[in-house]
């Protein structure tokens, strides 16, 4: 039947091979696009069932002088093995990495997201992965539904600025924005200057706030000011782009009312995105919070509270990600390994304030939870571990990582030196680096001339090769100047105001 032949030939033709000169999709792509196919899979299928029942007539029809039971037989013979050789092969080899029974991490990431914010919470989210199952949460599910999750990638729309400023969802009310329709209509990305920001701090309503501990009257501030760079556009040029913008309208509206609405971003949210917050952020958990106390802490993820952020994490779930036995794809796979650099950078600022067995119970739940055997652990992961270890005092467990994170940068060397890429070799040497100084810190000298050697063998230099009493006397050094850095973190900041205020006292 050569017409219906060709009408499913230009179908498959037109939605594979079309579809795919049309779209003319760029390479690293950030997931799988083979939906964009799909009208080409339903061709291929109408295919795949055509031969199916053409090899069952052409059977029947050379069986045509036997009986009928034997030509019956023969074709139920015939359409079984076609079951088992297509249908029945694919599930064979594709169930294992298709079945999602006893998969929850994309129900208890978000779980535990929400659950590291106060109540009535505003919650900025980055994209899709860490912004639906949010939303499934708290509308299927019913879960904290007092936080008001901003998609920051949807606030560059008008649309979705007004739903936020004007519609109450379930138990979150409207955000609070001066902006006005004719307002956010003209908003659009504009080249922006750095400077500075200054947000209004009501020093009165100010003990009404829980997120800050125990601050004197005296010692809180008057205003909370930053520089603001804006996100980098190339050729020395900064940009605000419009969810940058509402950003800060909200932040201000907040900031009026006396900061009683908790700000938090996501701990997906890339650095770009959070305004330069960095100094004001307090970790609790997967979000970081906006505090108007700025407090020099060289963690990203900002200042830990202990009672604040323990509470948090202690409501934590990881179902599933110590059982070998459930399948875990890719970004699965990431999105868990990032339990252990927030975990691994709470427990080093607990180890650093003192709360040296909170900290070490934090890295034995996350070793029982969150098992190496089923989430791959990430380079990242293992040099914030690393460090964790050295802060809590648990120099075997540190060793052990990073010797593991030192495989790995080796393995970076070899394989970017093989490529000829200097991209690839720069990355590859901050890794080396990064294993390094961790060595250093940890008062290891041996483990690192041992790992010198490695890397000098790696690069085929050995001038890169370093002896133990060179690095016992770097060492040193290194740690009197991290020393030097703890010791001006642990100071307690003074602004003009608050010296002003103090001296009135």
């Amino acid at each position: 039947d050569w017409r219906r032949a060709l009408a499913v030939f230009v179908l498959f033709l037109v939605t594979g091979v079309g579809i795919i000169l049309y779209l003319n999709q760029t390479p690293f792509q950030p997931r799988e696009r083979d939906y964009s196919y799909v009208a080409s899979f339903f061709a291929f299928a109408i295919w795949v069932g055509l031969g199916a029942t053409g090899l069952v007539e052409l059977t029947a029809q050379a069986m045509a002088r036997q009986s009928e039971g034997l030509r019956r037989t023969a074709a139920v013979l015939i359409a079984a093995v076609l079951f088992v050789a297509v249908p029945g092969w694919m599930a064979k080899e594709n169930w294992h990495d298709h079945d999602r029974s006893g998969q929850r991490i994309p129900t208890d990431f978000a779980r535990n997201l929400l659950e590291s914010t106060a109540p009535n919470a505003i919650l900025f989210t980055n994209g899709d992965n860490d912004t639906f199952p949010l939303w499934y949460l708290q509308e299927v599910m019913g879960v904290r539904r007092d936080v008001r999750v901003v998609n920051l990638s949807l606030l560059n729309t008008p649309w979705y600025i007004k739903q936020l400023r004007d519609q109450t969802n379930r138990l979150s009310a409207p955000l609070p924005m001066s902006l006005t329709d004719d307002q956010i209509a003209r908003l659009e990305p504009t080249l922006f200057q750095p400077g500075e920001i200054s947000l209004p701090v009501d020093r009165q309503r100010f003990g009404d706030v829980s997120f800050a501990g125990r601050i004197d009257a005296a010692a809180r501030p008057q205003a909370m000011t930053w520089t603001l760079a804006g996100q980098p556009l190339g050729d020395g040029r900064s940009v605000l782009y419009v969810a940058d913008r509402v950003v800060l309208d909200i932040l201000q509206s907040v900031a009026e009312d006396g900061w009683q609405r908790p700000v938090y971003f996501a701990s997906t949210v890339a650095q770009d995105s959070e305004l330069g917050l960095q100094p004001f952020f307090q970790n609790e958990g997967l979000a970081r919070r906006v505090v108007p106390v700025r407090r020099d802490t060289r963690d990203p993820d900002g200042t830990v509270v202990p009672e604040i952020t323990l509470a948090r994490v202690a409501n934590f779930q990881f179902r599933g990600l110590n059982d070998p036995d459930v399948y875990l794809d890719e970004n699965a796979r990431n999105m868990a390994d990032g339990y252990r650099t927030r975990f691994g950078s709470v427990a080093t600022a607990l180890a650093r304030q003192g709360r040296t067995a909170d900290a070490r119970a934090l890295l034995d739940r996350l070793d029982r939870e969150v098992s190496s055997e089923t989430i791959p652990v990430g380079f990242g992961s293992l040099y914030t571990l690393a460090e964790a270890y050295r802060a809590a005092g648990q120099t075997d467990r540190m060793n052990a990582t990073l010797r593991r994170a030192g495989d790995l940068a080796i393995d970076q060397v070899e394989a970017a030196a093989a490529s000829g890429s200097r991209t690839a070799l720069e990355r590859a040497f901050q890794y080396v680096q990064f294993v390094q100084t961790s060595y250093l810190l940890g008062d290891a000298p041996a483990e690192a001339a041992a790992f010198s050697a490695r890397f000098a063998t790696a690069v085929g230099d050995p001038r890169e090769r370093r002896s133990v009493d060179e690095m016992r006397a770097a060492g040193v050094q290194l740690r009197r100047q991290r020393d030097s850095l703890d010791a001006a973190e642990a100071a307690p900041r003074a602004t003009p105001a608050t010296a002003a205020d103090t001296a009135a006292r």
